[in-house]
């Protein structure tokens, strides 16, 4: 090409660059500006009125009057983790279980990112599909024309309900389909983006942020892992009518009988002795108490700490081992792979959270075996004796966390007592049906169907 073409299509390419033509970020901005600025003004959801079964809901819907004596609805779920494409993941697990309790489960996976579609049929009701976008911003409109396409029999819509797994660009996709296809929608909410932490942590957080406060300002049911949660958006979204906690299924029967598919001290050979620890790696992380009762004995280089947990604060962190000298010693891990392997075969959990999560990782522990060096609730108090089945210290003692943890390791015979007691009590009161988990949970997003009746 000549060198005069050439400059001249540079410079063209450079003008629409500069007026946003060829630039993501201000394309992501017009694309979401359109879905967030056409919509229709917030209406009020008026009384509640009785509820109605689920049998009765589905019945009083014209489009299903041909699905006689039907009484489970069909679910589409939208999701953004693409764990459920993976067979054998927890997350799909969970679907399985949740499909024996449906008509149909239909499970959709958003991907940021150029590649081939498709879907699965995992069973004989259940079904995982791909859904690709360029970038984050376009998969909402992927989504309504995968389902558009997939969906769709007889040109009736074939979900009853719609559920998108957060409020970001999962749920913007599950609102459009609602509303494509005419079906009520629920989102589940498991991130805290009032976090002073959350906007920092990407690149296109202030986005999110903006469209899960348009979602929560018009849903109608929406549900949250903990408490703790739901209070926070009961406070700021007071128009949701259909607000509550996630009926949760913890395994701690599997944990008690479960083997390991691997050994710790196998992928970390130099550490003898390993310590688990859980946690954000945020400012107000209680992952800085740690290491403050912890630095002096991971200075021996055969006592290792896997922190599993990830954050804005990351480099912080690292920053902070490679200052203390400890930076051998400590293991950061974004995420934990495999539940039972890391609780089967470490050496102690040191647990300085007191959050619902932490209740349940220190009950998970305890089911698997796994000796505790733990800060005090209420619940604690209550499961474990303190010298007997575990270590306790007060919430503001780092001094107790550090001179119980070195007594651990130094007294063998507490590893096989704090283990042996503590299976005991996981056998004797911690009790789980997992059907009757899945039957709960089942209900709990049917209660969006039967919303829009009243």
């Amino acid at each position: 090409m000549p060198e005069d073409e050439l400059s001249s299509l540079n410079k063209e390419k450079l003008t629409l660059t500069e007026e946003g033509l060829l630039n993501p970020a201000k394309r992501a901005e017009e694309v979401l500006e359109q879905i967030l600025g056409t919509e229709e003004a917030l209406r009020d959801h008026g009384p509640e009125k009785a509820r109605m079964t689920v049998a009765d809901a589905i019945a009083a819907r014209p489009v299903l009057d041909q699905d006689t004596g039907r009484t489970k609805p069909r679910v589409l779920i939208v999701t953004t983790n693409e764990n459920v494409l993976l067979a054998g993941t927890s997350i799909r697990e969970e679907f399985v279980g949740l499909a024996r309790q449906l008509d149909e489960l239909h499970v959709m996976c958003l991907i940021a990112r150029n590649g081939k579609e498709g879907f699965d049929r995992a069973g004989d009701n259940l079904w995982f599909y791909q859904v690709r976008g360029k970038h984050w911003w376009n998969l909402p409109g992927a989504a309504k024309r995968a389902a558009m396409e997939a969906l769709t029999w007889n040109k009736v819509p074939r979900p009853d309900i719609i559920v998108g797994i957060d409020p970001f660009e999962a749920g913007l996709a599950a609102r459009s389909i609602a509303r494509k296809f005419g079906r009520p929608v629920q989102y589940h909410v498991y991130t805290d983006f009032f976090h002073p932490d959350y906007k920092e942590a990407a690149p296109d957080n202030n986005w999110r942020i903006r469209i899960a406060k348009f979602l929560l300002r018009r849903a109608k049911s929406v549900r949250t892992p903990t408490n703790i949660l739901k209070e926070t958006l009961a406070g700021k979204f007071k128009r949701i009518g259909d607000l509550a906690v996630l009926p949760r299924f913890y395994n701690f029967t599997g944990l008690l009988d479960s083997k390991p598919a691997f050994d710790l001290h196998q992928k970390f050979k130099d550490f003898v002795f390993i310590i688990l620890a859980f946690g954000p790696l945020t400012a107000t992380s209680p992952l800085h108490d740690l290491f403050a009762a912890l630095n002096r004995l991971l200075r021996n280089p055969r006592i290792g700490l896997v922190v599993i947990g990830d954050g804005p604060a990351r480099t912080i962190f690292e920053e902070k081992v490679k200052i203390l000298g400890i930076e051998k010693s400590v293991v950061f891990q974004k995420k934990i792979e495999d539940q039972v392997s890391h609780l089967k075969t470490s050496d102690l959990m040191v647990e300085l959270n007191t959050d619902e999560e932490s209740e349940t990782r220190v009950l998970q522990a305890a089911a698997a075996g796994l000796p505790l060096v733990m800060r005090a609730t209420d619940l604690r108090r209550d499961l474990f004796k303190d010298g007997t089945t575990a270590f306790i210290c007060e919430p503001d003692d780092i001094l107790c966390i550090s001179e119980k943890t070195s007594k651990f390791i130094n007294t063998p015979v507490l590893r096989e007592q704090f283990a042996d007691f503590a299976q005991d009590m996981a056998r004797e009161r911690l009790h789980e049906d997992p059907e009757a988990h899945f039957q709960a949970l089942a209900l709990s997003i049917e209660s969006a169907l039967v919303s829009t009746q009243q």
